[in-house]
Parts: C-alpha cells; structure tokens; sequence
C-alpha cells in the first residue's frame, strides 16, 4: 500500500486549517496529516491537533525552513504539500495523485492559473503580474515550459523530495523547487485546478513586493549556481557593449 504523507505548513491560519485537515481526511483518509507549525501566536497549533493532524514546531521562521523540516523529517511514499488557507480544494488531491503513484511523473504541479480561477479569485493584481513575470524568466532561462512556477499545491515522489536541497528560507522555496525539478530533469506533470480565495478576516502572509523581490533574487542566484558559464557570459556580453560604447 502507498504510504501518502500531507504536508501542511502553519502560520497563523487558525481560521482555515481545521477546514483544510477534515477536507484530506475525507478525501484521502489513509494518509497521514502533518501540520508543521511557525510560531503561530493563534490557536492554529491547537486547532491542527484537535482535528487529528500529527503537528511539529519550527521555531525558525520563514517557509522555506519549515518545508526543510518536513522534508528531513517525513517518510513516505508520495508526498502532497498544500498550503493551510484554504484556497486549494482537497477534492483535486486525486488528479494530482494519480500521475505520481503511478510513476509517470516525478512531481504533479496544480495549476491555478490555466483556467483562470486564480485571476478571477486573487484581488491582488501585482500578485497575479509577478506569477506572470517568475514563470517567463523561469522558463525562459531553464528552458522549462511550465506554467504554474509558484503553485503551493504538488504532489511528489521520495526520489524527488529527498534529493531536493532547499536553500531558501521563505515564500520564494516553490520558486526554488521548481528550478530544481527543470534542471536535474525531474518528470513533471501540471494538472489545471480550481483555486479560491482566502475567506474574509483570513490574510496573506505573502508581502507582494518584499518577498517578490526574494523571489527575483533567488532566480538569479540560483541561475548563476547552475548555469556558471551562461550566467557570466552574459554579463561579458553586457559590460562589452557598455565598454565598446563608452570608448566610442
């Protein structure tokens, strides 16, 4: 039997997160539910054991530590991440599933953005521009052809998660991770999912310009990283021109 372990990072989302636990414990009642708290100063902790969650703290604040954790921690099978506001229905778990249990994928993507729930849901237009912005340059520089860079919502193999070595410390670790599963040529599948905004009184701990620019930061780097000689080739090309124009 396929030992399937969700992953659901906490950061004051007590207001979602027992929704979020009940809707894969119906959908997928043979996993196990992991909720890894943040430091949370509501009662997200204590709501996520009520509702039958195995819960862990991570006193190192920032997702991409928390994802590090459960990462190192878990062992299963497949693993699912989701995020614990509620904006990913646990009714898709399936589709995601299928292509990873079946081992014809690596890792299984849910795509928010090719139908366009996500535009028609999210109010936050630079959210939306910098979804737009990430998935050009990711695919343009790694040659990808993805379409959702910064889902929270996959569904991974052990291979996958246990060779993926996170370097980020925050909301930028999705960006990360897909980079990693284009580079190292990981099996990719992405499946068009339903998404839905957060209730009212529930808010995003994403801050659109800060992290967005973490965001950028991490593509660069982590293309110098990989791509050494196309990285510094480029910046010969540029600071030629610059020379060649400044000595005309």
């Amino acid at each position: 039997m396929t030992e399937i372990a969700v992953l659901i990072p906490c950061y004051n989302e007590v207001m979602t997160i027992g929704d979020v636990i009940q809707g894969f414990q119906n959908q997928i009642p043979q996993a196990r539910i992991y909720v890894y708290d943040n430091n949370s100063t509501d009662d997200t902790k204590n709501t996520a054991q009520r509702s039958g969650a195995i819960v862990k703290d991570v006193p190192r604040q920032g997702k991409g530590h928390v994802i590090t954790a459960m990462f190192r921690d878990i062992d299963a099978d497949v693993y699912v991440m989701v995020d614990g506001d509620n904006t990913y229905p646990a009714e898709e778990i399936h589709k995601l599933l299928q292509p990873v249990i079946q081992s014809r994928v690596d890792i299984c993507i849910g795509d928010r953005l090719s139908n366009g729930t996500y535009f028609q849901e999210n109010k936050r237009h630079f959210h939306n521009f910098g979804n737009l912005l990430v998935r050009k340059l990711i695919n343009g520089l790694f040659g990808g052809e993805l379409k959702d860079i910064m889902s929270g919502y996959r569904v991974m193999n052990k291979r996958f998660v246990k060779s993926f070595p996170i370097r980020s410390g925050g909301f930028e670790v999705e960006t990360e991770m897909s980079i990693f599963s284009l580079n190292m040529k990981f099996e990719i599948d992405e499946i068009p999912i339903q998404y839905r905004d957060r209730p009212a009184g529930s808010f995003s701990k994403l801050n659109t310009f800060h992290d967005g620019i973490r965001v950028i930061k991490t593509i660069i780097k982590i293309f110098k990283d990989y791509k050494p000689l196309l990285f510094f080739s480029l910046f010969s090309v540029i600071f030629s021109i610059l020379g060649i124009g400044l000595g005309t």
